[in-house]
């Protein structure tokens, strides 16, 4: 199954823009960067475009890796409603939106091109709330909390660069199970920064011995990334080779880990 092919835009009025986008990536799928639980925070992605990551982490991702955001907070859902809405308006400006609490995270951030998608059928949809109910807290409404908006692509500029990503609108450990093993991606690269809450967790995401993600990826027949950012980790390091360490601090900072997977 192509990924690709399987997305369609949630509105018609952006199709031509979505054929030329798939046209422009002839059926191919790039190794993927994902940030999970990522929010809006795009410090992780721009240090990716811009070469500032660690030059011993950079040797683990290829040169076209493309970046994956994910999350599925209904404040999220309904801010990214907000800017597909109005980010194409003569006046818009995210320094123009401090009453938004997101519009200091993309305060140098240039929105040019945004296309709503979706991926799940009424059927797989109805399965995967059904299935992994138990896997969001109380005041969010499912791992998909949106019946059509489960991706959109998006195109930005920052400091006069393009660069391209896509924002999933689902909890990470469906993400992993419904999309990256169902269409067979390749994750060369994973991120997850102040993670928190019911499946975001701490514990739930890099716990070696108990994470259900952790788990998951270790356990899955796919190639799985070689690359680890976390927050401080002495249950990662006790593991893994930490890349460059540094005493930045701990919540937020950006610490690397070569990930070697037992067979």
């Amino acid at each position: 199954m192509n990924i690709i092919q399987s997305l369609r835009p949630v509105h018609r009025e952006d199709d031509m823009e979505w054929q030329e986008l798939v046209r422009d990536i002839n059926g191919s799928t790039p190794p993927l960067f994902w940030y999970g639980g990522a929010a809006f925070d795009s410090k992780p992605i721009v240090a990716l475009f811009n070469g500032s990551l660690p030059k011993n982490a950079q040797e683990f991702m290829s040169p076209d890796i493309f970046p994956v955001l994910t999350d599925y907070d209904l404040n999220i859902l309904k801010a990214i409603k907000y800017i597909y809405e109005n980010f194409n308006k003569e006046d818009f400006s995210f320094d123009s939106q401090s009453e938004n609490w997101f519009t200091y995270q993309f305060s140098d951030i240039k929105i040019l091109q945004m296309i709503p998608l979706t991926l799940f059928d009424y059927s797989t949809l109805v399965r995967i709330r059904k299935e992994y109910q138990n896997s969001h807290p109380s005041a969010t409404s499912s791992v998909v909390p949106d019946d059509e908006w489960h991706f959109v692509f998006i195109n930005t500029e920052l400091n006069g660069k393009e660069f391209s990503f896509v924002y999933g609108l689902i909890e990470n450990l469906t993400f992993w199970k419904e999309v990256i093993e169902v269409y067979a991606l390749n994750i060369e690269a994973f991120c997850a920064l102040r993670v928190g809450g019911k499946s975001g967790s701490w514990d739930h995401t890099h716990n070696p011995k108990k994470g259900k993600i952790f788990d998951s990826i270790r356990t899955s027949k796919l190639n799985k990334p070689r690359l680890w950012i976390a927050d401080d980790c002495s249950e990662l390091r006790n593991i893994w080779r930490e890349i460059n360490p540094h005493e930045d601090g701990f919540y937020g900072q950006m610490h690397f880990f070569e990930a070697i997977w037992n067979k």
